[in-house]
């Protein structure tokens, strides 16, 4: 299952810089007759999901800004026996049809960031429920002359493994102190990605994360000097890469390394992973007892290509 994350790039705009002065309402404070029409246009939104209806979602599309024709971005086997629940809503009156006007508004952790797409919008934030993924829907009503209809939409991690944005970068900063650097790059990575749930949502914390992760980016690149060749194993396998993996029940990293073993002998391959697993934590400190499963790729040369012939290992921590 793939689901298309669409990220954008946000210009930043201090709050003192805002033109326009919109009325936003929140949550219990929409009014209610706005409220149940889009209730009831979220109601189509999910029946689509759940039952791949193509047709049905784009007839809530709106036909602007090609928005209809990318609809089926959101057509995913992943939904179809999920319970998806709407979070959080705001009610926007722009007061103004200058389209393209950037909107800031603060909230408690984090400010509604918005480009003007119509005088009347509305914002829907739903959560599919998943215990490994928890992905954010962002549903971007416009009033048209017919009705509201959908201006934008986008889907991004909400919370990896259980763990929003701050409890990620909190583990980053634990990992960081222990000096487990590659888990605590990690966790860094995955605070950036959560809070990149929606493009119409910044945290106040998004700085401080990026800060963070560059200063471990920084240490790393001044620690560790690719590739690592594990100097206990005969055949001297050396390991070039490791990066964090999406597998199905979660993320995990990824350990690529260069075998001067056939490939095609996978029991000698098996034998040498089982030795590169046994010392891995003396070079990558906490990556055994930080996470369940680490995942391992051998290639013959350095890949130059994404389809170059590899063999993998999946190695299991849970009893060590």
């Amino acid at each position: 299952m793939r689901i298309l994350l669409v990220f954008s790039i946000l210009i930043f705009f201090s709050r003192c810089s805002v033109v326009v002065n919109p009325e936003i309402k929140k949550g219990l404070d929409i009014d209610q007759k706005t409220f149940k029409e889009i209730s009831a246009i979220n109601e189509v939104f999910v029946k689509s999901l759940k039952t791949k209806d193509l047709n049905l979602l784009q007839s809530i599309v709106s036909a602007e800004n090609n928005k209809k024709e990318k609809a089926n971005e959101l057509i995913s086997d992943y939904f179809i026996d999920k319970e998806i629940k709407v979070i959080d809503q705001f009610y926007v009156n722009n007061y103004t049809t200058s389209i393209g006007e950037l909107i800031n508004k603060d909230f408690s952790n984090y400010f509604l960031h918005y480009e003007v797409l119509a005088k009347e919008m509305y914002f829907s934030f739903l959560v599919p429920k998943d215990s490994t993924f928890e992905y954010l829907i962002t549903l971007v009503y416009g009033k048209e002359p017919d009705g509201w209809k959908i201006l934008d939409f986008n889907v991004g991690f909400n919370s990896i493994d259980g763990m929003n944005t701050e409890q990620h970068l909190e583990k980053a900063k634990k990992q960081y102190m222990k000096g487990e650097l590659i888990c605590a790059f990690f966790s860094a990575y995955y605070a950036k990605m959560c809070s990149k749930s929606s493009q119409y949502i910044v945290y106040n914390n998004t700085d401080e994360i990026s800060n963070y992760l560059s200063r471990i980016e920084n240490e790393l690149k001044k620690t560790i000097i690719w590739p690592i060749e594990i100097e206990e194993i005969k055949t001297k396998p050396k390991i070039f890469n490791i990066e964090a993996f999406q597998a199905e029940e979660g993320f995990y990293p990824m350990i690529k390394y260069i075998s001067t073993i056939n490939l095609n002998d996978t029991i000698a391959l098996k034998e040498e992973n089982e030795l590169i697993h046994i010392c891995i934590g003396k070079y990558f400190k906490g990556i055994k007892s930080n996470y369940s499963h680490l995942l391992y790729r051998v290639f013959k040369n350095l890949p130059k290509k994404s389809k170059e012939f590899s063999y993998g290992f999946i190695k299991s921590n849970s009893q060590e």
